[in-house]
């Protein structure tokens, strides 16, 4: 899995890539992902809420087909997280191309500048649900409502996510709804001097 976002916070431009592997059988996606930039301009919590990289890799446990179905052509993500006092605006394209998964993004965030989102003050989201539905026919939409704690005190900072899927070629995509659990792991590591992280993804679909 090759990874490569193109974003910008209120205007600051910013570049991550990454690479990482999908195992469908498990429901992970583990990635490496670095900020060639310099410092990342945003919490690291939120940018990786925003990816929907869980999606590639759910376990369907029975669920006829979600997104994988798609490939090798694959698919489009195109979705909005809405924070209190800002949003983040996400596009990807996902294929398949030489053996190789392929993820390509750009990414729109927009927040006050104290904003713990924008001055890195929250961790990692808690696991969550989303309910993934058809959406105008030929494609998926998915709402989920996430969950950051604070660093400091007692407080959360919740955040609802729209994320619509289309196809880009042939292939199938699911057309039964049901429940998409999500979690993720975040870690950086200390000895490097570069902003990067590592991110493990977990997502499993449910039949409602």
């Amino acid at each position: 899995m090759v990874i490569h976002i193109s974003g910008t916070l209120n205007g600051h431009r910013f570049t991550v890539e990454g690479k990482g592997q999908v195992d469908a059988s498990k429901g992970t996606a583990h990635s490496r992902l670095q900020c060639v930039d310099g410092e990342l301009p945003i919490a690291w919590e939120a940018l990786a809420s925003a990816l929907n990289m869980d999606m590639v890799a759910t376990k369907l446990n029975g669920i006829t087909t979600f997104l994988q179905g798609t490939l090798p052509e694959g698919f489009t993500d195109q979705s909005v997280t809405r924070f209190p006092a800002g949003n983040i605006k996400s596009y990807l394209e996902a294929s398949w191309k030489k053996g190789v998964l392929m993820l390509k993004y750009t990414l729109v965030a927009d927040f006050k500048a104290d904003d713990p989102v924008v001055t890195k003050g929250i961790k990692t989201v808690k696991p969550s649900e989303g309910t993934v539905s058809v959406y105008e026919d030929d494609g998926l939409e998915t709402i989920t409502t996430f969950q950051f704690p604070l660093k400091t005190g007692s407080g959360m900072v919740t955040a609802k996510q729209s994320s619509v899927n289309h196809k880009l070629g042939g292939g199938e995509m699911g057309a039964e709804p049901f429940v998409l659990k999500r979690s993720m792991t975040l870690t950086k590591q200390g000895s490097d001097r570069s902003d990067q992280i590592i991110l493990l993804t977990h997502s499993e679909a449910t039949a409602q």
